[in-house]
């Protein structure tokens, strides 16, 4: 078992993963590039592999989750 997953209790790899979906997330609710986009300037060398990662990790895909990140920004919280 490698240094990196005794210490943090996931691989490398699914650590990198996780911090680009963060990125993703928040690059979908403040920038207006399309997924496509997204994905690669985020590291997912293809779309699939972004979409299915994504729905994966939130239970959505990216188109699901923007869609419901702008529902959200239309509806004031009083």
């Amino acid at each position: 078992m490698s240094l990196f997953k005794r210490c943090f209790n996931q691989s490398i790899m699914s650590c990198a993963i996780e911090v680009r979906l963060a990125t993703a997330c928040e690059r979908i609710r403040h920038m207006s590039m399309s997924l496509d986009a997204v994905a690669a300037s985020c590291g997912f060398n293809g779309y699939t592999y972004f979409h299915r990662q994504f729905r994966m990790r939130y239970g959505l895909s990216p188109r699901q989750y923007r869609e419901e990140q702008q529902k959200r920004a239309s509806f004031p919280i009083s």
